[in-house]
C-alpha cells in the first residue's frame, strides 16, 4: 500500500513561496483554538472513546535508547505516524497516538489533546525511560509552505545541529518561533535529555507523501541525525 492510500490523504504538488504574514495569522488562530479542545488530558478522551475502534495507540521497542513519537497521528495530522514509524524503523523506540474518526475539517481533530495536556501512560513510560524523543507533528501554514520548524527543549545544540543538518540535503528549516515546544509537561521534554519537535505543514506532509524519493530523504536525515546522538 502506498504512503498516500494508507494516510488516506489528499496531496497538494507544486512549490509557491510562503506567505508569512498568513502563516503567523493563521498559526495564532490555531493557538487560541487550544482553550476550545474537548479534553484536557488523555483520561477524559478515554473515558468517552474506545480504543481499536475511536483511536490506536502503537508503540514498538528499538535498538537505540531513543523515541521517535507521533501523538496526533492518524485522521488528525495526517502522516506525522507515517513519517515516525519510518524514521524509528528498528533502530529506535517507536510510539503513535493515531484517530480512527473522520474530522470535519475545521478547527482541530475531535480527539486533538495540546501536547502539555497529553498524558496518555504508555506514551510518558516510553518517553521518560528514553534517552531522548524526537516528535513529530504537522501544522498549518499559509498553503505552500515547505519550511520544517523545530522546537522542543534539548539543549547543546541538538536543535541547532538537526536544522544545519535538513538544510545541507536541501530542506528549508528554522526555529520554530510560535510553537517552541518548551513546556515540561510536553512528552517532547520527558525524555533525560528532553526531545526535540518537528513541526511540518500539512500540504507540505501531503506532498511528501506523494513523492517517495523526498519523504525517504527526509526520514533518513532525521534517523541518522538521530543516531548520531547516541554514539
Amino acid at each position: 500500500m502506498s504512503k498516500v492510500a494508507a494516510s488516506n490523504q489528499k496531496t497538494f504538488i507544486g512549490e509557491t513561496t510562503p506567505r508569512d504574514a498568513e502563516f503567523w495569522k493563521l498559526s495564532a488562530s490555531m493557538r487560541d483554538m487550544r482553550d476550545l479542545e474537548a479534553f484536557r488530558s488523555f483520561e477524559e478522551l478515554r473515558r468517552s472513546h474506545i480504543e481499536g475502534v475511536d483511536y490506536r495507540v502503537e508503540e514498538r521497542r528499538g535498538a537505540i535508547n531513543l523515541l521517535c513519537a507521533a501523538w496526533h497521528g492518524g485522521r488528525m495530522e495526517l502522516g506525522s505516524d507515517i513519517l515516525a514509524n519510518a524514521i524509528a524503523g528498528e533502530r529506535f523506540h517507536y510510539y503513535a497516538f493515531s484517530a480512527l474518526i473522520p474530522h470535519s475539517g475545521r478547527g482541530d481533530h475531535p480527539l486533538h489533546i495540546t501536547s502539555s495536556r497529553f498524558n496518555e501512560p504508555r506514551l510518558l513510560r516510553i518517553a521518560e525511560a528514553s534517552d531522548m524523543v524526537f516528535a513529530i507533528h504537522c501544522c498549518s501554514t499559509a498553503e505552500g509552505s515547505r519550511r520544517i520548524f523545530i522546537g522542543g527543549g534539548a539543549r547543546d545544540g541538538i536543535k541547532e545541529g538537526l536544522i544545519e543538518s535538513l538544510r545541507a540535503h536541501d530542506f528549508n528549516a528554522g526555529a520554530d518561533r510560535l510553537f517552541p515546544g518548551l513546556h515540561p509537561s510536553n512528552p517532547c521534554n520527558r525524555g533525560q535529555r528532553l526531545g526535540v519537535q518537528i513541526e511540518i505543514p500539512q500540504d507540505y506532509m501531503n506532498w511528501l507523501l506523494a513523492h517517495d524519493e523526498r519523504f525517504d530523504r527526509l526520514s533518513t536525515i532525521i534517523s541518522d541525525y538521530m543516531a548520531a546522538l547516541a554514539r
